[in-house]
């Protein structure tokens, strides 16, 4: 079974689907589903939409999450307004 960014939904408590990532190889900043997805790596890879590089990887097995950010700056997520 891929692993999807819904996946991620279950790590955080907040929808990263609307994130800026800050790419640490170009500096550029997207939201998180303007990125290039490849769910069916032997784990989830995002890329970069501009330089390609690797900025997220997500996986789970053997009862853990993996959750790899080295290849971004910044991840920035707004916070839900409380109600």
């Amino acid at each position: 079974m891929a692993t999807t960014l819904d996946d991620l939904r279950g790590l955080f408590a907040l929808d990263l689907t609307d994130a800026v990532l800050t790419c640490g190889g170009c500096g550029a900043s997207t939201e998180l589903r303007a990125h290039d997805l490849y769910p069916d790596a032997p784990a989830l890879v995002v890329r970069c939409p501009s330089c390609t590089a690797v900025v997220l990887r997500f996986g789970t097995g053997g009862g853990r999450v993996r959750l790899d950010l080295s290849g971004t700056r910044l991840l920035t997520v707004t916070a839900p307004s409380a109600g």
